[in-house]
Formats: C-alpha cells, sequence, structure tokens
C-alpha cells in the first residue's frame, strides 16, 4: 500500500497511517492500466518477500518499509519522492508490477497448503484476502470453491473469535449483522420537508432505467469495507457516461477507480465469465464481451468487474429490484457503490444519508421503507 504515497493519480492521504486504509484498493485499479515490468518482478519480490520480526527496524515499521522502499529505488533506478510523486507510465508501471510481485509472494507460500490439501474447498482470510485480484487467481488456478470472509482483515476478528466458541452446526451469514441507522428515531423530522412515499419496487425501476442515482440505507450495515445493498448508491450502467456522472455529481472519487455490479446469482454467468457465488465482492470477473459495451459503467479498463452475486434469501429488498428492473430493462445489472463521498467511512446514521441527498447530485433517497425525492 505504501506506493500510494508515490502516485500522483492517487489522492494522498494526511498521514502514512491513513493511507494504510485506502491506499491498496486504489493500487489495484491503477493495476490495469499496464503491463507488469517483468525486470523489476525479482526486487518487487524481494520487496514484499520480508520478515518483519527479524528486521532491526520492527519495532518502527515505518522506518522499516521506508528502508525497503530506498533499496527498491535503487534497484530499479527509480525514485519514489512524496513530492515530485510518479505520473502516467511510471506509476501505472509500479502499480501492475507490485501487484504481480505481490501474488507471485503470497503464492509462494500458500501453493503448497492448496496442492497438499487437494480435495477441500478453499477458505481465504487476513488483510492479504482483500486483494481481488490475487482471490480471482487463486480461484483461477485452484479450479476450486474459493470463499473469502466478508470482513477478512484484522477488522473480522472479533465475529472469528465468537464463531470459534460457538461453533454453528451451519454456516452463519453475517452479511448484514452490522449496525442499524443509529439516529432512526429522527427519521420522520428528516422527511417532513420532502416528498415522500412508501418505496415501491416499480418507480426505483423506472427511475434508474431513466438515468436517476438512488442513495439506499436500510435495515442492517454491512459487516466489511464493501456496501452490498443497504448502505448503498445504485444507478444504471448502460446509462451514457454514467461512470463519470456518478463522479461528478456525488462521489467524486480518482478516475481511474472502477464501479462494481450487482447481479442475481442465477444470472451472473449471462454476463460474466464466473461461476459460483461472489457475495462480497471479493473476486473480479471478466465481463463478457456482448455486455461490455452496454455495461461500461461497471467494466473496468482491462474488461472486469468486481462482481456482487446476490440471492432473495440474503437481501430480499435488492434482489426485487433488481427482478423488477429486469422486467423493464434489456439487462438485470445495477451499479453498487458505497453511500458516502471523498473518502469518508460509509455512513451509519440518517442525517448523514440526508446531508449527502441535499448536498449532491443524489436524485433519490430510500430510508428504510421510504422514497425521498428531490
Amino acid at each position: 500500500m505504501i506506493f500510494g504515497e508515490y502516485f500522483s493519480d492517487i489522492r494522498k492521504e494526511s498521514t502514512l497511517s491513513d493511507g494504510n486504509l485506502v491506499y491498496s484498493g486504489k493500487i489495484m485499479g491503477l493495476d490495469a492500466y499496464s503491463s507488469p515490468r517483468e525486470e523489476w518482478i525479482p526486487f518487487f519480490e524481494d520487496f514484499y518477500d520480508c520478515n518483519m520480526h527479524n528486521n532491526p527496524n520492527a519495532s518502527d515499521p515505518e522506518n522499516h518499509y521506508r528502508s525497503k522502499i530506498k533499496k527498491l529505488s535503487e534497484d530499479i533506478s527509480l525514485d519514489f519522492d512524496e513530492e515530485n510523486r510518479l505520473s502516467n507510465e511510471a506509476q501505472f508501471q509500479v502499480a501492475a508490477t507490485s501487484q504481480r510481485a505481490f501474488e507471485n509472494v503470497f503464492l509462494k507460500y500458500a501453493l503448497p497448503f492448496i496442492k497438499e490439501h487437494s480435495k477441500i474447498p478453499i477458505v481465504l482470510t487476513g488483510g492479504c484476502a482483500l486483494n481481488i485480484l490475487l482471490n480471482t487467481r487463486i480461484k483461477s488456478i485452484s479450479k476450486r470453491q474459493v470463499f473469502v470472509a466478508p470482513n477478512s482483515n484484522d477488522c473480522g476478528l472479533a465475529v472469528g473469535m465468537l464463531l470459534s466458541y460457538t461453533k454453528p452446526y451451519k454456516a452463519a451469514d453475517i452479511t448484514y449483522s452490522g449496525v442499524p441507522l443509529l439516529d432512526y428515531d429522527s427519521l420522520f423530522e428528516n422527511i417532513l420537508w420532502s416528498d415522500v412515499q412508501k418505496s415501491e419496487h416499480s418507480v426505483l425501476a423506472k427511475k434508474l432505467l431513466n438515468g436517476s442515482i438512488i442513495g439506499v440505507a436500510r435495515g442492517g450495515s454491512e459487516h466489511g469495507p464493501r456496501a452490498l445493498g443497504n448502505r448503498s448508491i445504485f444507478c444504471n450502467p448502460s446509462v451514457e457516461d454514467m461512470k463519470d456522472t456518478l463522479n461528478e455529481k456525488v462521489k467524486h472519487r480518482e478516475w481511474f477507480r472502477p464501479f462494481a455490479p450487482v447481479v442475481r446469482l442465477e444470472d451472473v454467468n449471462k454476463y460474466f465469465i464466473f461461476d459460483g457465488e461472489s457475495r462480497h465482492m471479493t473476486f473480479a470477473a471478466k465481463v463478457r464481451k456482448k455486455w461490455q459495451d452496454k455495461l461500461k459503467a461497471i467494466t473496468h479498463v482491462d474488461g472486469t468487474a468486481r462482481i456482487q452475486t446476490v440471492t432473495r434469501e440474503q437481501n430480499p429488498w435488492l434482489y426485487d429490484l433488481l427482478t423488477e428492473f429486469d422486467y423493464i430493462s434489456d439487462h438485470a445489472v445495477l451499479l453498487n457503490t458505497s453511500f458516502n463521498v471523498n473518502g469518508k467511512p460509509i455512513l451509519s446514521t440518517i442525517k448523514d444519508a440526508f446531508k449527502i441527498f441535499k448536498e449532491s447530485g443524489m436524485d433519490t433517497l430510500v430510508v428504510e421503507d421510504y422514497m425521498i425525492f428531490k
């Protein structure tokens, strides 16, 4: 993630600790704009394949990373400078080479276990499992069922310990086990000034078809870093220039970052080259060629999309919205991005939902079972 400090197209955070929360995902987005520099790969592998605990700087991780960066800079003859940050092809090549080397080092240690235990499903956890490209490569190599926990980094430790203690007989679906809207009592205070109706999928589907951007805040929040329908912004990915429109009107993200699609599980193979579930947006799949032009807003520059699949059992409200949209449209895919702006956390209050609704170019807001229009 430290490379985000040195890329001009990535918004620089105030501290490296803050960057640690966002740089990795952004670098994955840049990866697609170049191919790895083969002659650099061994040096990047050395950068990742290090033992922090046997290093004299282990007690000061930031100094350790910076010493490794300095050595890498000398090895590949490329300056990593926080003031004169890399731009254009240089940052793209570093991103692509870094990603490939990271995957190679991970697989160096993981593949022997994957091969040894060839008859059981694979479960990935830890911060590395938030790397969608790595997850997808493991799924491709192993040709097996791969499960990635929704909150696989340290933030999921509490749930992991609870499940270890309770040892449930059936898999626990914790997708929407987060907090409810914390200020639900203020709902009616907020909607007095608005044009309000009870939520109807038919109305929302028509608005989406016509290019509306809809924010949704309902039920329990998602467990993990990705909005999966309860704290989401939805729009129609087939509307011309929708990616740029959404960025300009609401999200204000860097130009290169892709948006994700959500699709019913039974439809996933119609639009994407992918089998199985991706309920937590943990895999990147190729968008089928016949749909890439139609679904431009969710198709990354390399022809992939970070897919979310959903069943009616998992999220009836979202599944039924997709079904209604399918009735009136020529496809059943929606763009789904998190309900937040400018890098702030995904919202957890009605107050924040209305603030974004009022101050952005969002057209419609859904709060619990109500639709609010401008």
